[in-house]
């Protein structure tokens, strides 16, 4: 197996760079959108909902349904993990 040349490194780097700046945009963006949803006294559990729904439309139209189903359970283990009480 060879080593990754300097030119795969640097375009590694860039994707990376990218994908860090989209990430902090969504969860800007999504939590703003919590925030707003709050200040309109809107139930937590109603929010859990949109979120989700919106979790499965993206889901859906992307076709990234695995990975996202493997980031909610990963979600629910550490809810469920969070919840226990002695």
């Amino acid at each position: 197996m060879t080593s990754p040349t300097s030119s795969e490194q640097c375009m590694q780097s860039l994707i990376e760079e990218v994908q860090a700046s989209d990430r902090a945009f969504a969860q800007n963006a999504i939590a703003a959108g919590v925030d707003k949803a709050q200040a309109n006294w809107i139930e937590a559990p109603l929010i859990a909902e949109a979120l989700t729904m919106a979790l499965i439309e993206v889901a859906q139209t992307t076709q990234t349904s695995d990975r996202i189903a493997a980031n909610l359970r990963a979600i629910a283990r550490a809810l469920d993990h969070h919840n226990v009480s002695h």
